[in-house]
């Protein structure tokens, strides 16, 4: 009864060390394929993010903006219409610069699946080989 059951390495070091065996298998060309394309992805992703500050800094400097208008209306009239005029901008900003993250996506999917594509590709052929051995 006082024997321990493990479930796994007991080395306290072993959880450090990834496993690469899967790497290993996918072959050189593979994982450099698929470095490159993931360093290419990872160019749009922080263009992706630099849009997206933009698109806030752009929507905090409107509000900023009709807060001072708002500030200075006499009337109900003009109230609403400085209003009217953030939502106005606010969706005209929000549809150019989610059209432009659109596209951004797009370049980052095309910049990275041609790489997962010769993985994938790779990786079965090797599955299919290893399984005949």
């Amino acid at each position: 009864m006082n024997a321990k059951a493990t479930n796994g390495p007991t080395s306290p070091s072993s959880h450090l060390a990834p496993d690469m065996s899967q790497f290993s298998a996918l072959g050189t060309q593979a994982v450099t394929s698929w470095m490159e394309n993931g360093t290419a992805a990872l160019g749009h992703i922080l263009d992706m993010n630099s849009e997206l500050t933009a698109w806030s800094k752009e929507q905090w400097d409107q509000g900023v903006t009709a807060t001072q208008s708002l500030a200075s209306c006499t009337n109900v009239t003009d109230a609403v219409d400085v209003q009217a005029k953030l939502v106005r901008t606010s969706v005209e900003s929000s549809i150019r610069h989610t059209t432009n993250l659109l596209s951004l996506a797009t370049n980052c999917l095309s910049a990275g699946l041609p790489g997962l594509r010769q993985i994938a590709a790779g990786s079965g052929t090797q599955r299919s080989a290893s399984r005949v051995a």
